[in-house]
């Protein structure tokens, strides 16, 4: 007899248990907020009122005449289609690449409305949520789209349900230890999404794949098709990505320029990123992975300052800046191995594997897989983790910078922890300023709060992630072996392939005729190595 496990699996079990303990909880506890006036705290640390916040985050219509600030949906355009589509690169996972997104998001943000909402918690004990919390659950979902990436195709729903589960909490309580605890500055999330989410799926990546990593896996790469599919990511996420930055950041002005200092960022990154691949291949070619990825580098670049005064030339320098980090790091970092030099390397002809390297044929990325058994599916490190830690040093940087000179009447708006502790210091000052009283910190105290929240999002990113992997690892977890990843036919009821005409005798012969003449071109021959790295997400 069959038993209930054998027929529907782990994941429709778990999935089941998950959804009715959180609707059960979404009956006991959640309500909309109704109250006039109420002020929300967003994920800058600022507040607005709530008819005020929600009209220019979800406005009714969009007209020529009064163009709208960014508004939610763009948000979700970009965490669904932007996201899904960008993964959409392997040849045989692009049914799952999509539908993982939607599948993750609709789990991230139902945790976050509920965690999200516990801050503001009525004194009955119930839990209010706005169209604030709903921005935050995209930007924790982002987080975890982000770790999906680098551990795309090797994970089982199930496992990937899990990862969920845990990593939500973690970020939320990460990012109230940044932003309202610390105080830091991180308009467009650079710190405590983008470099949380890829070092938490790092960590994950480690941990969830323990077994040595001989050989590159076959299904683990593109083909001119799925390339072309993940360059629609690549668009959506470019056009909104300036929303992204500049939708809670506080101030007409300044989510103005968070708007305009991040399609900067972007044009610098996109052009850099175009040159520079043209610059390190071999005839002079663009490189689709440096094109589909690094051009939004500068999106992740200019993330934590997007809302401050850069100057024009600020921001298209760091967008330039982050766009050549991201490319340079995906070609020394995490392009394949020659096969020839692999084989060196693993059968430890040093001698004749440093003469490889002499002539640029070894890439540390494979090596690194060797010796530490880390995978990035997706290189969410060169897309979203290098450029977040240089988007937290130039953060670094712009707080030692911070005064009243170089950001006049709005410092304490951009700042708020550096307002003086009295309300009458801050009518003396020349204009007065009418803003809410800080700690009073100087410059070289934001900037170590900048610092300490790096450190601290790293440190919790690592170590949460490594227990994640871990603990996902036991067989009810699904864990997958070699043979059943990267391959949608084991998760999707697949419609029938197109079939191409075979000759009036196959009937008459022993022979798979779509089988011996569908012939797989082989990566390398499209401009592309076959691998199970990639850079992006």
């Amino acid at each position: 007899m069959v038993t209930l496990l054998e027929r529907v699996g782990w994941f429709a079990i778990y999935g089941t248990t998950v959804q009715a303990v959180l609707l059960l909880l979404f009956m006991a506890f959640v309500q909309y907020s109704n109250v006039p006036g109420r002020t929300l705290t967003n994920h800058t640390g600022a507040t607005d009122a709530t008819s005020e916040a929600g009209l220019n985050v979800y406005p009714s219509k969009h007209t020529l005449l009064h163009p709208t600030p960014p508004v939610l949906g763009d948000i979700q355009v970009m965490i669904l289609v932007g996201f899904g589509f960008l993964m959409t690169f392997l040849r045989r996972y692009g049914h799952s690449a999509l539908g993982l997104t939607l599948l993750l998001t609709s789990l991230a943000l139902q945790i976050s409305l509920l965690l999200e909402g516990v801050s503001s918690t009525t004194a009955t004990g119930t839990i209010t949520i706005t169209i604030h919390s709903l921005l935050n659950g995209n930007f924790a979902s982002a987080a975890c789209l982000i770790s999906l990436g680098a551990v795309l195709g090797r994970t089982s729903p199930t496992q990937l349900l899990f990862l969920v589960l845990l990593e939500v909490p973690v970020y939320t309580l990460n990012a109230h230890l940044c932003l309202n605890v610390l105080g830091i500055v991180d308009h467009g999330g650079s710190i405590v999404i983008h470099m949380f989410g890829a070092f938490f799926g790092l960590g994950f990546s480690k941990f969830v794949t323990r077994s040595m990593i001989l050989m590159p896996h076959p299904k683990a790469s593109s083909t001119a098709t799925s390339d072309t599919f993940s360059m629609i990511g690549t668009l959506f996420l470019w056009v909104y990505w300036p929303s992204f930055n500049a939708v809670l950041v506080e101030g007409a002005a300044a989510r103005n320029r968070a708007v305009l200092n991040t399609y900067l960022a972007l044009l610098g990154s996109t052009f850099c990123t175009f040159v520079f691949s043209s610059w390190v291949h071999v005839r002079g070619k663009w490189t689709m992975t440096h094109v589909q990825n690094a051009t939004l580098a500068g999106g992740v670049g200019v993330g934590a300052v997007a809302g401050l005064i850069l100057y024009p030339w600020g921001a298209l320098l760091l967008g330039c800046s982050a766009g050549m980090l991201s490319t340079l790091s995906y070609i020394y970092l995490q392009a394949s191995l020659f096969s020839r030099t692999f084989l060196l390397a693993v059968s430890l002809d040093r001698g004749r594997a440093v003469s490889e390297v002499m002539i640029g044929a070894v890439c540390w990325q494979r090596l690194l897989e060797i010796k530490l058994g880390l995978q990035d599916t997706c290189g969410v490190l060169h897309l979203h983790g290098l450029p977040g830690v240089f988007s937290a040093c130039v953060s670094i940087g712009a707080a030692l910078f911070a005064s009243l000179t170089t950001f006049g009447d709005e410092l304490f708006q951009q700042y708020p922890l550096m307002a003086p502790t009295n309300t009458s210091t801050l009518a003396e000052l020349e204009p007065p300023v009418v803003v809410a009283p800080g700690e009073g910190r100087s410059a070289v105290h934001q900037a170590l709060f900048q610092l300490l929240a790096t450190g601290v999002t790293l440190l919790l990113a690592v170590v949460a992630g490594a227990v994640s992997g871990f603990a996902v690892t036991f067989p009810s977890c699904q864990r997958l072996a070699r043979p059943q990843q990267y391959n949608d036919a084991l998760w999707w009821e697949e419609g029938d392939e197109e079939e191409s005409e075979i000759p009036t005798i196959a009937p008459a012969l022993d022979v798979d005729f779509p089988k011996l003449f569908s012939v797989q071109v082989a990566h390398g021959e499209t401009g592309r190595r076959p691998s199970n790295v990639r850079n992006g997400m």
